[in-house]
């Protein structure tokens, strides 16, 4: 969340941004705060966020020392992180929405597969858009009161991906069952062959030797 870097540094806080994070932390999500502030200055930024009342969540700042933080490669290394975490996640992209307050903001989440629609931008006056301009707000608070019905379709997706995933699981647990079953089947097969010809050379054999005894 770049928006917190300017927090930290220009000593302002967004008016009703605790709202919106705890909001968004009611709505069964967790909250992940990436910032390109260096990493000598994580304890000051867990701080804020706890003088914020904002919502547990993953602090991740750059692992340099401030000199190299304040140059470039800010969104270099937003995407960097975001397609580690996306990566961890085999089904689909894990994020649900993003908030930042640069044109850089947008195409790191883009690159970390998460939703236009539910990219917000912030400016200077607290007003909140979405990059295509689905949505804008005039003020955080404005935004909280549409947060539910905005994370709505995303609980409906992961609800069926989640019911789609179990129902994938099962099949694979049945196939697993059904060629286990066909390979102890033929396996009890082979041996039942294997006892009956033995069988049938023992009775020869005895066959034989009588034979010869009665000579």
């Amino acid at each position: 969340m770049s928006s917190l870097a300017d927090a930290l540094r220009n000593g302002y806080v967004h008016e009703h941004v605790d709202q919106v994070l705890r909001v968004i932390g009611s709505l069964n999500v967790r909250l992940l705060y990436l910032t390109a502030r260096p990493i000598s200055l994580t304890m000051r930024t867990k701080t804020f966020l706890d003088h914020i009342g904002a919502p547990e969540g993953a602090v991740i700042t750059m692992p340099h020392p401030v000199v190299r933080s304040l140059g470039t490669g800010h969104e270099d290394f937003k995407v960097s992180v975001l397609l580690q975490v996306r990566d961890a996640f085999l089904d689909a992209s894990p994020f649900v929405a993003g908030f930042g307050n640069q044109t850089s903001d947008v195409q790191a989440y883009l690159a970390g597969g998460v939703p236009r629609s539910r990219i917000f931008i912030v400016d200077k006056t607290s007003k909140i858009r979405t990059p295509a301009g689905q949505h804008e707000f005039s003020s955080y608070l404005d935004l909280s009161e549409c947060l539910p019905e905005l994370f709505r379709d995303e609980r409906e997706r992961r609800k069926a991906a989640a019911a789609t995933s179990a129902r994938a699981e099962e099949g694979k647990q049945e196939e697993s069952e059904r060629v286990e079953g066909e390979e102890e089947a033929e396996g009890d097969s082979r041996e039942s062959v294997g006892r009956e010809r033995g069988g049938e050379g023992g009775r020869g054999e005895g066959e034989s030797e009588g034979g010869k005894s009665e000579m």
